[in-house]
């Protein structure tokens, strides 16, 4: 008997049917393989897809990614979407209400946001995980309607035994994605869940129909906003005639540009993106108006930025673009010419960047202000990893050439023949910069802005001692100087401040202005703080809801001596918020292999000694945590596993290792 494929489904009262594909999927999870003609192809497709991804043919629930201010966030990040489908639903209301249907509406992710429906059919999907906050993405739930909807960004119903999860086979569902048209982007899905017996034959009409819906009226709604920017805008186009002026929406698309700005894009072979509807940035750039000018095209650079209603929130507004040769050259020529754009921007302070505030980062922050302001070059020492080129990034930001460019040069990565030649210029290499209007090399490239050499101290002698004549020759601070002209040089490095490892002549004239950052273990009051920031920033990048750290993971920390610094903090938060599913990390959240070569260091100890053993202290606070899941859940080891968010297997094999299997 052959079983109908994508766009027809068969019918739930058909036992017989029903019987085969339950044989072919007990047949699928035992060998990975089946009798396909039992299957249809949309459901066999997604198995292999569930099979690839090790998701558990026995997994009892879908994983709760998302509660308390982590669900606030993501309905916040997807408001448009709820408030379209709540019209919806009170359309279809009338129709569902008495029946033993939900409606559904989740995110991109397949994360749950709202579920609608009759009180007392909403509280009995809560107890099977059907609930807001819940993952039911293929990759956590298995084969189900939202999940495979998804990954086929196309309507489709699963029937109760057609689900790879077997929790999830009580349930019949039909969906349909919301598709922005203008970009092609899924907004979110909308399903209709029924218990098995209930199943109706329209419930996929209705999923699509209330999708399509959606669809209309959150594009009705773009369009209304477009309408308000265009009108904004047309005032505005008067002050930047002159100008390349591009018109973004609230998600980093291109309403509209002037012909300057299509003249710039073609010139670069980028004129296909002054399309409207292109997206020029990511809508997690343009949240960010200090950071979207590095995601904009190589070759152009951004000059100014004037936002529609508010600096609060982007809702939309225009970039003033240039190209990059022809600005770096005006400003060099004559840096007060970019005074006129720099107004438009908006005024935020760039050290705000810098996380902490202990007195070692208070001090640091006023010193580096006070220098930001005037021409003298600058030495940033400080151990790897502490945030050296954040900090020469906020002072070139703070600084009058704020709007040339920051040329970042690793020093340990150049030849030592050809260091020079990098740094000044093949051309220019054996001439001295002041008989030329121009530089070549990294410092042309810096003219008119910044030039950060990032571990100055691997230079060769011969190319400090070329750095300190060109350093010696600038015209910082003179008051016979028209205005900073040439390029200002920060350097850092990481050796320790009483070694001798820069060449005398060029430490002489650096030391001036030195910056010392300090490292992790000296500021361990600062790591609640910077958790949270960065735990936010991974959040923003990756689109996730946002996790939090617990206290015993916090206390951790501060006992950890962090000799990777800033750097490895955020790098390990980072693979833990990859690879846990669980909404607050704990300290089982810690990569192992992170473990054997990291060691917590003495809170009483000094700073860079090391006592307890890590496995010693984890696998204390891990016991602690199953022995008090299991007391919590009167030794059912189901409950504590899933509390845990561990498997079933490695709660037994974890209980025995720490001798609680009597539990």
């Amino acid at each position: 008997m052959q079983t109908p494929h994508v766009g027809r489904t068969f019918l739930e009262s058909d036992r017989i049917v029903r019987k085969q594909v339950e044989r072919a999927w007990s047949q699928f999870v035992e060998r990975g393989s089946c009798a396909t003609e039992s299957v249809r192809d949309v459901v066999l497709n997604s198995w292999h897809r569930c099979r690839n991804e090790g998701v558990e043919a026995t997994r009892t629930c879908s994983a709760l990614i998302a509660r308390g201010k982590q669900l606030e966030q993501l309905k916040r990040e997807n408001e448009e979407l709820l408030l379209a489908s709540q019209h919806t639903w009170k359309m279809l209301s009338d129709i569902l209400v008495d029946t033993e249907s939900l409606l559904l509406v989740a995110a991109p992710n397949g994360v749950l946001l709202d579920v609608c429906g009759n009180p007392q059919v909403v509280e009995g999907g809560a107890d099977q995980y059907v609930a807001p906050g819940h993952d039911w993405s293929e990759q956590k739930a298995g084969t189900n309607a939202v999940g495979t909807v998804i990954a086929l960004r196309e309507p489709v119903e699963i029937h109760s035994a057609e689900h790879f999860c077997q929790s999830a086979k009580i349930w019949t569902c039909s969906a349909a994605p919301v598709i922005d048209h203008v970009s092609g982007d899924l907004f979110g899905v909308i399903d209709i869940t029924t218990r098995s017996h209930a199943f109706s034959r329209q419930s996929i009409a209705l999923a699509m129909t209330a999708a399509r819906q959606i669809e209309q009226t959150l594009q009705s709604r773009e369009l209304a906003r477009n309408v308000q920017l265009l009108n904004w805008f047309a005032n505005k186009a008067e002050r930047w005639y002159r100008d390349s002026v591009v018109l973004l929406d609230r998600r980093g698309r291109i309403v509209t540009c002037n012909e300057h700005a299509r003249r710039l894009f073609k010139g670069i072979q980028l004129g296909h993106l002054m399309r409207g509807g292109s997206a020029l940035l990511p809508e997690t750039a343009i949240n960010d108006i200090d950071n979207c000018a590095q995601f904009l095209p190589a070759g152009i650079d951004l000059v100014a930025v004037d936002t529609f209603a508010g600096e609060n929130a982007w809702e939309g507004g225009l970039l003033v673009l240039e190209n990059h040769n022809r600005r770096a050259t005006l400003l060099a020529d004559n840096p007060l010419l970019g005074e006129r754009h720099r107004g438009a921007l908006p005024a935020r302070d760039p050290f705000a960047t810098i996380v902490g505030d202990c007195a070692l980062m208070e001090r640091l922050r006023d010193m580096a202000k006070n220098w930001a302001v005037t021409e003298a070059p600058i030495l940033i020492r400080g151990e790897s990893g502490s945030g050296k080129e954040l900090l020469a990034r906020a002072l070139h930001a703070a600084s009058p050439r704020r709007g040339g460019p920051f040329i970042t040069v690793d020093c340990t990565t150049l030849e030592k023949t050809s260091a020079g030649e990098v740094i000044f210029g093949d051309e220019l290499s054996g001439q001295d910069h002041r008989d030329t209007d121009q530089y070549a090399g990294k410092i042309g490239q810096a003219s008119g802005g910044t030039l950060f050499l990032r571990t100055v101290d691997a230079l060769p002698v011969a190319t400090q001692a070329r750095l300190t004549n060109f350093v010696r020759s600038e015209p910082f601070g003179r008051s016979d100087s028209p205005g900073p002209a040439g390029v200002r040089v920060i350097a850092s490095m990481v050796a320790d401040p009483g070694a001798q490892t820069l060449e005398r002549n060029l430490d002489r004239e650096l030391q001036g202005t030195t910056l010392h950052v300090p490292a992790l273990r000296d500021r361990a009051g600062d790591l609640p703080a910077l958790v949270d920031h960065f735990l936010e920033k991974t959040a923003h990048r990756s689109g996730t809801p946002r996790k939090f750290a617990d206290a015993q993971l916090l206390h951790w920390m501060q006992r950890y001596s962090w000799p990777g610094n800033v750097r490895e903090l955020h790098g390990m938060l980072a693979f833990m918020c990859d690879h846990s599913e669980q909404a607050e990390l704990c300290t089982r959240d810690l990569p192992q292999q992170w473990l054997h070569r990291q060691t917590p260091a003495s809170a009483a100890g000094h700073a860079g000694e090391a006592t307890d053993d890590s496995h010693g202290i984890l696998d204390d606070l891990e016991k602690k945590a199953i022995a008090q899941e299991m007391e919590k859940h009167a030794g059912n080891r189901t409950r504590a596993a899933r509390s845990l968010g561990i498997s079933r297997s490695t709660l037994y094999r974890k209980l025995r290792a720490y001798g609680l299997d009597s539990v």
